[in-house]
């Protein structure tokens, strides 16, 4: 990881608040910006949008920022009883706190056993149920 360097849309809160100077995080805080990365990408695949939309890459850091893991469309897919499972797992994946995530073993063993589901939904996620 390097301090203030990613993607806007991806990007860890601690990417944005780490301090150049400071030594690097142990391979498991890493781990955990891997995670958060892997859940926005998630996110965007199965819905069609970015986690977090604005008019300015500062802006999108800024809302990376400002929330403990539960964005707006993740509380959105949260309503439906179809994908609040996959919900729960992305909440869990964007906390702020990197010791709060899950692990990336976590994600990927609820991501596998949610796929079979997933895949008789309609894309977007968040949609009409499929027929």
């Amino acid at each position: 990881m390097r301090p203030g360097c990613g993607t806007a849309e991806y990007g860890a809160p601690e990417v944005w608040l780490a301090n150049a100077a400071a030594p690097l995080p142990d391979p498991g805080d890493v781990a955990a910006v891997d995670v958060y990365a892997a859940a926005c990408v998630a996110f965007e695949l199965l819905t069609g949008s970015v986690l977090f939309e604005a008019p300015n890459e500062l802006a999108v850091v800024a809302k990376h920022l400002a929330h403990d893991g539960v964005p707006p469309g993740v509380m959105e897919l949260a309503r439906s009883s179809r994908t609040q499972e996959l919900a729960e797992l992305l909440c869990s994946a964007l906390r702020s706190d990197p010791a709060k995530r899950c692990r990336a073993d976590e994600l990927r063993e609820v991501l596998k056993r949610l796929s079979r589901r997933l895949e008789r939904e309609s894309w977007p996620l968040g949609g009409p149920p499929s027929a």
